[in-house]
């Protein structure tokens, strides 16, 4: 089912569907949008001559949630931000909201069940061996029989296992394939960060992974270069979350070190607007 788009009470060039898609009426085209870094999805829309973002789970509810009680906010039921279907949304108010939240994040076992964690084929961690993986994604706590979710960090699920920082994704498939050769990453097909599944996950160049990054639609792609104290060029990352990955830190220590013009891991993260102040930055 779709319903045109009211901005403000007025009609517009629009239309949105009750499954989350966007449509473009003068040119009959879906609008692909893009993810944002807290990974809601959003489309871009002209409105009196003026472009606009709005959020797809927005423009949804707003189309066909009912709101009697004129709540503010509006809640993905089972907190998958990119299933962006009706009758996963609901208006609620500002606790109601935080109470979903806090319920989902304390809540460490995932929807599998205690038998499906028992069917789940499991294999031991080299990183430690508490903890064991299967091809679905998920990661498990021998000791407690939780799965661990993780950590989100622009939509890819992190976990810390003896005080360093590692990507489930990376995680899972050097665990079922071998190490990750340099200069290849692992992409996920379907563009979902956080589905870690075997099957969605494949091994390419940092150029393709860029491009089904931009496919899918994630923005903030950011490339950093990585200088040694010598001021030597060491290598290009077409992401700052792909050089966090390769050196095993977070995305925001990578950002940091860029930003103040200092280091991490020893080294200088340069991006591409300071390029010519390399030799200056390095003088720090």
């Amino acid at each position: 089912m779709r319903k045109k788009i009211l901005v403000d009470g007025k009609e517009t060039n629009y239309e949105i569907s009750d499954m989350g898609e966007v449509f473009n009426l003068k040119t009959n085209r879906q609008l692909k949008g893009t993810y944002a870094r807290n990974e809601y999805h959003s489309v871009q829309l002209t409105i009196e001559g003026k472009p606009k973002s709005f959020m797809t789970h927005r423009l949804v509810a707003n189309a066909f949630v009912p709101n009697p009680n004129n709540y503010l906010f509006v809640d993905h039921i089972n907190r998958d931000k990119h299933d962006n279907r009706a009758e996963n949304l609901r208006w609620v108010s500002h606790e109601e909201n935080m109470k979903n939240r806090t319920t989902h994040i304390e809540k460490r076992v995932s929807d599998l069940t205690s038998e499906q964690i028992k069917e789940e084929e499991w294999t031991d961690l080299p990183i430690d061996s508490n903890y064991a993986a299967s091809k679905n994604g998920y990661i498990l706590n021998k000791k407690t029989n939780y799965i661990i979710k993780g950590s989100d960090r622009n939509g890819y699920k992190r976990i810390t296992l003896k005080g360093k920082v590692y990507s489930i994704h990376r995680i899972i498939w050097e665990l079922f394939n071998g190490s990750i050769p340099e200069g290849q990453v692992i992409d996920h097909i379907d563009g979902n960060r956080s589905n870690n599944a075997l099957s969605n996950l494949r091994m390419v160049s940092q150029s393709e992974n860029m491009n089904n990054a931009q496919k899918n639609g994630h923005k903030g792609q950011k490339v950093i270069y990585q200088y040694d104290s010598t001021g030597k060029f060491i290598k290009k990352y077409l992401s700052i979350q792909e050089a966090a990955d390769a050196m095993g830190v977070t995305h925001a220590a990578v950002r940091s070190a860029s930003q103040r013009k200092g280091t991490c891991k020893g080294y200088y993260w340069i991006k591409e607007e300071d390029l010519d102040n390399i030799s200056e930055i390095i003088k720090k």
